[in-house]
């Protein structure tokens, strides 16, 4: 999809084509994609670009694919394409917090209060002041990610976003802030708030 004539995808590389922390780029896509999406960063100039290359069968295997890409790498910052508003300094933030823990994520408290439903009736209602949002990039260090990925037992259909194979690996996960300008595309309502921020 095109915000402000230009690819979602594009607005998200071209930050990372910028970030002064980031040597390289691996863009993980289905296999009928590989080569448009290879098209899109030779016209946009993203020399960053290391290979597109193709997706596994959920989440969790195409994150899988990118970081077996990256074995130049000794950090990996793993971001969704649809989130084209994130910044370098968000870029930064999460790539010094893995380099030094391990494992980082951006996350923002939730503003709601929180219910858990089961077949259309409440079952709870969590604390609030303990639950935030996460968001991408999401930073690891290379060996440990697939360490953990390796330890995981569970169907990686289930992994829902990167952090939770290093929770079930037992290892710590550090928070950092995030950015509430950080929305993931999935409506048209969110390419107009996209096109607010990105058209300032």
């Amino acid at each position: 999809m095109d915000i402000l004539g230009k690819p979602c995808l594009v607005h998200t590389l071209e930050t990372f084509q910028k970030s002064s922390v980031v040597d390289g780029i691996v863009v993980v896509t289905k296999k009928e994609y590989i080569s448009d999406v290879e098209l899109l960063c030779e016209k946009y100039g993203i020399d960053k670009l290391k290979v597109v290359t193709e997706g596994g069968n959920s989440r969790a295997a195409s994150v899988l694919c990118g970081v077996a890409s990256a074995k130049e790498f000794d950090i990996v910052l793993i971001h969704d394409g649809a989130r084209p508003i994130v910044s370098e300094k968000l870029i930064s933030d999460v790539a010094f917090a893995a380099a030094e823990y391990g494992a980082a994520i951006p996350c923002l408290p939730v503003k709601d209060t929180i219910k858990v439903v089961e077949n259309g009736f409440v079952l709870s209602t969590p604390e609030r002041a303990t639950l935030y949002a996460v968001q991408t990039p999401q930073g690891f260090t290379r060996s440990l990610y697939e360490k953990a990925a390796d330890l995981f037992e569970g169907d990686l259909a289930t992994v829902t976003d990167d952090s939770m194979l290093f929770e079930s690996a037992g290892y710590r996960v550090k928070t950092v802030d995030g950015e509430y300008e950080n929305i993931k595309i999935t409506t048209d309502s969110d390419i107009a708030v996209a096109e607010k921020y990105l058209g300032v």
